[in-house]
């Protein structure tokens, strides 16, 4: 599974895209791995623009709720954020119902897409400038 499956199968499993967007970039700082010590800040400003300091923190709360990953809170300095494996592992094993157009999934060519030779080959302006992938505290 590369990355772009890996997101469009959490946008699918967990019908919100924030919690998918906090959930992925935990795991690629390695948050499956060993806890991430990180603020809420933080992951708002890896993820940019596309959602606010109170969404992380809701988005955080909910994925707790839902096993897929615990917190530990040290007031003024920093949380702790794992991601639960095996609940992962669980929620992804499920297959995704099997519809005639799945978002993200289907291969069915887009007539507005294959028609403007602009759009075709712009993939470049939506991948993250190459840095360091985990800024940390």
């Amino acid at each position: 599974m590369t990355n772009d499956q890996l997101f469009i199968a959490l946008i699918h499993k967990l019908a919100d895209y924030e919690e998918a967007m906090v959930l992925q970039l935990l795991l690629a700082w390695d948050a499956d791995r060993k806890p991430l010590r990180s603020g809420k800040r933080k992951l708002q400003q890896a993820l940019g623009t596309s959602i606010s300091e109170p969404s992380v923190q809701r988005a955080v709360g909910r994925l707790v709720d839902q096993g897929l990953i615990t917190t530990k809170v040290y007031p003024n300095t920093y949380t702790e954020y794992t991601v639960n494996v095996e609940s992962l592992e669980e929620l992804l094993a499920e297959p995704l119902e099997p519809l005639k157009w799945l978002p993200g999934v289907s291969q069915e060519p887009i007539h507005f897409l294959t028609t403007r030779s602009r759009l075709q080959t712009d993939t470049e302006a939506v991948r993250p400038p190459p840095g360091d992938a985990n800024p940390g505290v």
